[in-house]
């Protein structure tokens, strides 16, 4: 199924505020009509914390991608979330 909304979050070395927007976008209705898309340009000591954040949304049955980025900005990051978006796009 098409989803209607691509949430595409890119982090580059993201901490507990990173696991703040995952939980509030784990208890939002609907979850069966959008995705989220996380860009990860991160740092490997900063890896755990993206890992939480798929966690949070994936046990709150949300359709999560983790993409590995190339640590050349967030435009290009932006760009390869959508390059993987299934739905209209929103980025934070």
């Amino acid at each position: 199924m098409s989803k209607l909304l691509s949430i595409i979050l890119p982090v580059r070395n993201e901490t507990y505020n990173l696991l703040e927007v995952c939980k509030s976008i784990s208890v939002q209705n609907f979850k069966e009509v959008f995705e989220v898309i996380i860009v990860d340009d991160s740092d490997p000591e900063y890896e755990v914390f993206v890992q939480k954040c798929v966690e949070v949304l994936r046990s709150s049955n949300i359709d999560v991608v983790w993409v590995k980025g190339s640590k050349k900005g967030v435009g290009i990051a932006m760009l390869s979330g959508l390059e993987r978006a299934r739905g209209i796009t929103s980025s934070s």
